[in-house]
C-alpha cells in the first residue's frame, strides 16, 4: 500500500486533529489497557500501537478536537466499558481534553460549513475534518477518508503509516 505521508516528514507545528477510533484507542489505552485488541471497535490494535499514539499526540504542541469527534468517541466509549469504568472513560476523556498542561482545543463547526458531498459520501463527523484539513494535519486510520484527503490536497497523515514505520 503506498505511503500518503513519510512519518519522519511530519509537520509536528502544524495543529492536529485524531479521528474518532484513534481517540478511542488513546482514552481507552489511558483507562484500562486490557480492552485494547479486545474491545469490538479496537480488535485491530494493539498496546504497542496505542503507546506509539499517545507518543505521538504528545509530539503536537497544539492539538484540536470537534464535538462530533467527542460525542463519537464518548458514545463509543460507552460500549466498551460498564458502570465504573464508564464514568472513568468519560473523566479521562474531560481531562485529555482540557488538560492544564496541553489541552485541546474545541472546534466547533456547523453543519453549514461542511463539505455536503463528504458530508454524504463519509458522514457529518468526517466532513467537519475535511472542513479542518485546509489548516490542521487529520491523523486517522480511515483508508477511504485519508485518501480522499490526501487526493484532494488535504494535511493527512494515515496511523497505519506511522505504525508500519516503527513495526
Amino acid at each position: 500500500m503506498k505511503k500518503i505521508v513519510e512519518p519522519r516528514l511530519v509537520n509536528f507545528s502544524k495543529i492536529a486533529v485524531i479521528d474518532t477510533n484513534l481517540l478511542l484507542l488513546l482514552v481507552t489505552g489511558l483507562v484500562d489497557k486490557t480492552q485494547i485488541g479486545v474491545a469490538e471497535r479496537l480488535k485491530q490494535y494493539s498496546v504497542n500501537q496505542f503507546n506509539v499514539l499517545h507518543h505521538l499526540c504528545l509530539s503536537f504542541k497544539q492539538r484540536t478536537t470537534t464535538p462530533h469527534i467527542l460525542a463519537e468517541t464518548s458514545n463509543l466509549g460507552r460500549k466498551i466499558f460498564h458502570s465504573r469504568k464508564q464514568f472513568e472513560f468519560a473523566e479521562q476523556l474531560s481531562q485529555l481534553i482540557g488538560s492544564t498542561i496541553k489541552p485541546w482545543d474545541e472546534h466547533h463547526i456547523s453543519l453549514r460549513e461542511t463539505n455536503l458531498k463528504v458530508h454524504g459520501l463519509f458522514g457529518l463527523t468526517d466532513a467537519t475534518l475535511l472542513h479542518l484539513s485546509d489548516e490542521h494535519l487529520v491523523i486517522s486510520d480511515d483508508g477511504p477518508l485519508t485518501n480522499f484527503l490526501h487526493n484532494n490536497g488535504k494535511h493527512t497523515l494515515r496511523f497505519i503509516d506511522v505504525w508500519e514505520h516503527i513495526d
